[in-house]
C-alpha cells in the first residue's frame, strides 16, 4: 500500500514509508496483511511516533498451545488511533490482564502520542 492505495509489488526493495503489505490468494480470495516495523538496538520503534519504543524481546508471547501473538499492550497502542467500538471493547476485555508494567508502558506511550485519549483516564485507575 502506497499513500493509501494498493499497488502491485514487482519484487523491488521496500523502502519507508511503506509499512504494510496486503496479500491475496487469487484462488480462494483469502487475504493476509503484513505490517512492517523498524527495530534499533533490539527495540521496536512505533512508526507513528519514534519516541515510543519497546523491547523486541517483549513484543511477542506464545499461547499455551504454541500459538504466537503480539503483546496486547502494543496492539492496544495501535488500536488507540481512531478508536472504534470494537477497539474499545478489546481494551476493556484486555486491560485487566495486563501486568502493572504493561499498563504503565501503554499509559506512557498513549500520553506521548495522544495526550487526550479517553483510555488514559481508565489506565490511571489501574
Amino acid at each position: 500500500m502506497v499513500n493509501g492505495e494498493l499497488v502491485t509489488w514487482e519484487g523491488e526493495n521496500l523502502q519507508r514509508p511503506i509499512h504494510e503489505i496486503h496479500c491475496q490468494n487469487v484462488i480462494d480470495g483469502t487475504s493476509l496483511e503484513v505490517l512492517l516495523n523498524e527495530i534499533q538496538h533490539n527495540d521496536w520503534i512505533f512508526r507513528r511516533d519514534e519516541r515510543i519504543r519497546y523491547s523486541f524481546e517483549k513484543m511477542k508471547s506464545v499461547h499455551i498451545e504454541d500459538i504466537p501473538y503480539l503483546s496486547p499492550e502494543v496492539v492496544l497502542l495501535y488500536k488507540a488511533k481512531d478508536t472504534r467500538a470494537k477497539d474499545q471493547e478489546d481494551f476493556l476485555r484486555v486491560v485487566d490482564f495486563l501486568s502493572s508494567e504493561e499498563k504503565k508502558w501503554l499509559q506512557t506511550a498513549i500520553q506521548l502520542h495522544m495526550p487526550h485519549h479517553k483510555w488514559l483516564e481508565l489506565l490511571v485507575r489501574y
